[in-house]
């Protein structure tokens, strides 16, 4: 009886360890995926900062321009004023 009770211990710790096993690997397929996704963000995150650095740069042209073709209008205008009268 105390061999058969000793084998099935071992039979229940084999599963157990099977069990854990199996845990364990899942746990680690899971964190690879996790780590996966979160190189992702980053990888995005960047893209979106440098995207972001190019409107600001983009914007600033815009400006500076817009900027310069006003005052060449304002110029421009009070010449014609001025010929005018």
């Amino acid at each position: 009886m105390a061999t058969g009770l000793f084998t099935g211990c071992q039979e229940m710790n084999s599963r157990v360890e099977d069990q854990l096993d199996h845990i364990n690997k899942r746990a680690e397929e899971l964190d690879s995926a996790v780590n996966s996704g979160l190189d992702k963000v980053e990888d995005l995150d960047s893209t979106i900062s440098a995207k972001t650095e190019k409107i600001r740069d983009l914007d600033s042209i815009v400006r500076k321009t817009g900027s310069r073709i006003d005052s060449i209008v304002t110029k421009s205008t009070e010449k014609v004023n001025f010929i005018r009268n």
